[in-house]
């Protein structure tokens, strides 16, 4: 992570939730879908005023489609981490594909704290549920990850916080490339 864009701004919050990702790719459709249709109708009941802000390029029809007054679909940005700052929660609940997820990594680095799948977190070696990322496997429990957030902001700063410092430990763009200059000179 680029800590020099990357970084936590203090900034009005506009969105309660935000995903990002190119939104013309399938594993971020489906978890667009699945967030827009399954998750945010649950939410709504306890949070009636929630906002969602599906961030990223080339946004199927599927997505667009997902636009209503709970969901935002930005299509390009110019920059993430403007989202980032403007939102409370980062949510992604990707079902398919693999691979890191630097939304998730990017997000952390903002002190934004994120709720994922197993999938997603999976990549990310040594993280802790519940310590520095919320992870989740059913709509309920993404339903009640959210919740816990939302309403107790001792709770929301420890994960932000303890994510943050994860991330600062293990995905720092600056001390991987010393590492990785060190190892190229020796």
């Amino acid at each position: 992570v680029d800590f020099a864009t990357f970084k936590e701004l203090d900034c009005p919050k506009e969105y309660d939730l935000i995903f990002s990702g190119n939104m013309g790719y399938a594993p971020n459709i489906e978890a667009a879908e699945y967030l827009a249709k399954e998750i945010v109708p649950q939410l709504i009941r306890h949070f009636p005023d929630l906002k969602l802000a599906i961030c990223g390029a080339n946004p199927s029809p599927k997505v667009q489609s997902l636009r209503s007054e709970h969901v935002i679909v930005t299509g390009w940005v110019d920059n993430m981490a403007d989202f980032y700052a403007k939102s409370r929660i980062f949510i992604a609940p990707m079902h398919l594909g693999t691979g890191l997820q630097n939304k998730l990594l990017e997000a952390l680095a903002m002190r934004i704290p994120c709720i994922t799948s197993e999938l997603a977190g999976a990549p990310l070696k040594g993280i802790q549920n519940g310590k520095e990322i919320v992870i989740c496997s059913t709509t309920i429990g993404y339903v009640e990850a959210v919740r816990l957030l939302l309403e107790n902001p001792v709770k929301y700063a420890e994960i932000a916080e303890n994510g943050y410092q994860f991330v600062c430990k293990n995905y720092n763009w600056e001390t991987i490339n010393q590492q990785l200059d060190k190892i190229l000179t020796d």
